[in-house]
Formats: structure tokens, C-alpha cells, sequence
């Protein structure tokens, strides 16, 4: 390829000033419309980086066969008639969200990317678009958060996730068990136009590896053989960006000060369906003791987030170090329904987790008897278990990726009936 190496944060911009044109210019000038490439809604680093790095690799791809064909103008500042479509990085959360993911303005930070495009950018309101003028592709999910009509438009699913499913009609599908997303669309961009990872993209792919694999570390049980490939051959490309990357992400992630328990519970979510259910999954950095000092009605904040996304179980995984260092999980289920909630706690009461009923009044929500696992404080909504997990088997619901404690194996929750 001609001419200087392609970046990342170059493309982005020129992707943002296609975009302020609206939907009826895309359109007009892009006989394939808009070209989504989009992650999780937890928006967490792996999702983001892998969204942008893909769809970095997607439009640079079809720029060299344009440019193989004599067609491609570098230095015009637009993207060239020859790309029939917008290839579009999208982060499906709101910009405000962004602040309750300090890890991931950390990663953008020191891989240099000072553009992102998110859910509220008007020009990316999907129904501005006709169907056939839309097209998505995933990566780090399988899509199955996404409604009917979305569901149609994928194109190409790039995951990582055991379970990973593939959508009708998808004519493109990469699944492996790797520990990131990042992973596999690095090894992607090496295979397929290597020439594009400069220590920007280095940096911002190799970010997510570390810190989803505990920074490579065999002992979290996260890790690869293709995490370890890629996160050597990225980091000598990131060079002095590599340095100390693991270690400001984490301090970053295990940031909590300031967030209230709702914006908590928001920072790393993620629903789907399964079994005829719809289950969210949160993810808080701190106990449920401290959640819960930060809302004056932590049951009405936990009714309200299931309530608002039609959930029948909320599970909401507080993931934190004790005051003497020590790692601690706890696991609350919010249930709807009295029979499901019966049916849950039979199958959980069958299970060897050590489960046992737990009296302490001060992890109770109204007053209501708690249960918990190996002698660890548990918590309780409504008469609806909740249990603290060390080490113990992740729940799975049917046919969704498991709630994984660090490389413990999963157990399939099968539909009870409402």
C-alpha cells in the first residue's frame, strides 16, 4: 500500500465528519448505507477496542481493493464513492455512560483515540435508516440482547464466548474460547492486513487481553495460548505504550467513588434471553454492604432496573477484595414470580454449594431471611435467595454464557416454570 500507513484515530475522524453530513447524505453517497460495527452493551474495553479495531480492518479492507482498482484518492479528508458503504464503529451506550467506565477512557487515552461514536449521536438513530440500508456486525456478543428487527440486519459475529450462537442467515461467524474479543480481531488484522497495526491500534487491542486474562496470569484460569501470541506480538508493536497499561486499566476499573448504587449497576450490564426468560447480569466492584450504603432504597433501585428493562431475573455479581486483600463474590437474584422464584431455589439448594440460611440482619432487604455459600455472608430481595460465591460453580441460564468466577466451571440453570 501507497503512502503512509493508515491509523486508526485518522479513520475515525473521517468517519465522524461523514456522519454530521445525516442520514440522507449517507445514504446518498453510500449505495450500502450504514455499516455497524458494535460490541456488548456492558461497553466495557474489550468491546469497545474490538468494535473499533474490526471495523478499522473492514474499511481499510475494501479501501485496498478500491485503491487495487485505481480508485482509491488518499488526502481528499472523505472516504472514496468506491466504499458502497459506511463502515461505522458504534458503542451502544449514551456518551454520558462513558464516565462510569473509567478503564475504558483510560485505554482510549493511551492508545491516542480521542473520537468514539455512541448510541445518542444522532445520525446513528437506526430507524433513520431503511432496513436495507443497514447492516450490522458484532463482536463480543452473539447478538441475542439485540430485538428481532436488529437481529436480522447482522451480517458478521466476531465472539468469544463459550455458547456464542450463530443467527439465522449470518453468513460470517468467528467463535473461539479465548479469553478477549481484542484476540481475535488482532489475529484477524495479522492475517489479513497485519501492515495496519501501529502502536496505537497495538495498544488499544492489547489493553482489553490483559485485562480480561488477570494480565495473562494462568492462576485466573482466563487465559489462552492465542491471548499469549497476540499480547506478545502486540506489546513489542505498542513498545513504551505497553508499559504499565495492566495496571492503570485495573486501578481504573476498581474505581467506585462518587457512583451511586443505580449508576453501579449500570457500568457493567448485560441482559439476554433464554428458557422464555429475560435476565440482566450487573457486575459491581464493591460488596453489597457498600452498594447498598449508596442508595436510600436499594430494593426500589434494584424494582426500577428490572422493572425498566422487563426483567424476570436480575443477578447482580458484587466482585471485590475485602479489607485484607482477599478476592469475595456475591451473587443476588431478584426473581419474578413466586413459583419460578420456588423453583430456582430448589434447583440451587440441590447443587453442592454449601448453601445454608443466613440470619444477619444487616445484608437484609426488608427484613427477609438471606441464604449463603461456605459460610459467607449473603444478601436477599423478597424472599429470593442471594449467595456469595468463592470459587464455587457459576449459574448459567439455558442457552446464555455462563456468570464465570474466575475459570470455575458452569452450571446450566434450566427454565422453571413461571
Amino acid at each position: 500500500m501507497a503512502s503512509a500507513a493508515p491509523r486508526i484515530d485518522r479513520y475515525l475522524r473521517q468517519v465522524a465528519r461523514e456522519l454530521a453530513a445525516g442520514p440522507e447524505r449517507v445514504c446518498a453517497r453510500f449505495p450500502e448505507g450504514l455499516i455497524v460495527v458494535q460490541g456488548s452493551p456492558a461497553a466495557d474495553p474489550d468491546s469497545v477496542a474490538s468494535s473499533l479495531g474490526y471495523g478499522f480492518l473492514l474499511h481499510e479492507e475494501r479501501l485496498y481493493k478500491a485503491e487495487q482498482a485505481g480508485a482509491r484518492r488518499r488526502g481528499s479528508g472523505t472516504l472514496p464513492r468506491a466504499d458502497r458503504g459506511l463502515i461505522v464503529p458504534r458503542v451502544p451506550i449514551p456518551e454520558v455512560e462513558l464516565r462510569l467506565r473509567p478503564e475504558v477512557l483510560v485505554l482510549l487515552k493511551r492508545a491516542d483515540v480521542g473520537t468514539i461514536l455512541t448510541a445518542d449521536e444522532p445520525a446513528l438513530d437506526f430507524s433513520a435508516y431503511p432496513p436495507e440500508r443497514l447492516s450490522l456486525v458484532l463482536v463480543d456478543t452473539d447478538g441475542r440482547d439485540l430485538p428481532s428487527t436488529l437481529r436480522e440486519r447482522v451480517v458478521e459475529i466476531v465472539d468469544h464466548h463459550p455458547g456464542a450462537e450463530t443467527l439465522p442467515g449470518t453468513p460470517r461467524t468467528i467463535v473461539a474460547p479465548v479469553g478477549s474479543a481484542c484476540t481475535l480481531v488482532a489475529e484477524q488484522i495479522f492475517e489479513r492486513m497485519p501492515s495496519l497495526v501501529e502502536q496505537r491500534l497495538a495498544v488499544l487491542l492489547l489493553g482489553p487481553i490483559l485485562l480480561d486474562t488477570a494480565n495473562l496470569a494462568a492462576a485466573a484460569g482466563r487465559v489462552s495460548e492465542p491471548d499469549r501470541r497476540v499480547a506478545g506480538r502486540l506489546r513489542s508493536l505498542a513498545g513504551k505504550g505497553a508499559e504499565g497499561l495492566f495496571e492503570e486499566m485495573e486501578g481504573a476499573r476498581r474505581l467506585s467513588e462518587g457512583l451511586s448504587g443505580s449508576e453501579l449497576l449500570r457500568r457493567d450490564y448485560k441482559e439476554s434471553e433464554a428458557g422464555g426468560l429475560r435476565y440482566g447480569i450487573a457486575v459491581v466492584p464493591v460488596s453489597f454492604r457498600e452498594w447498598q450504603k449508596r442508595e436510600l432504597d436499594s430494593e426500589q433501585c434494584l424494582r426500577e432496573l428490572a422493572a425498566r428493562r422487563g426483567l424476570d431475573v436480575l443477578a447482580v455479581l458484587f466482585a471485590y477484595r475485602d479489607g485484607e486483600g482477599a478476592f469475595r463474590r456475591q451473587l443476588l437474584l431478584r426473581v419474578r414470580g413466586l413459583k419460578r422464584y420456588q423453583a430456582l431455589v430448589s434447583f440451587l439448594r440441590g447443587l453442592p454449594l454449601g448453601l445454608r440460611a443466613l440470619s444477619d440482619p444487616a445484608v437484609q432487604l426488608r427484613g427477609a431471611p438471606a441464604v449463603q455459600l461456605r459460610g459467607a455472608p449473603a444478601v436477599q430481595l423478597r424472599g429470593a435467595p442471594a449467595v456469595q460465591l468463592r470459587g464455587a460453580p457459576a449459574v448459567q441460564l439455558r442457552g446464555a454464557p455462563a456468570v464465570q468466577l474466575r475459570g470455575a466451571p458452569a452450571v446450566q440453570l434450566r427454565g422453571a416454570p413461571a
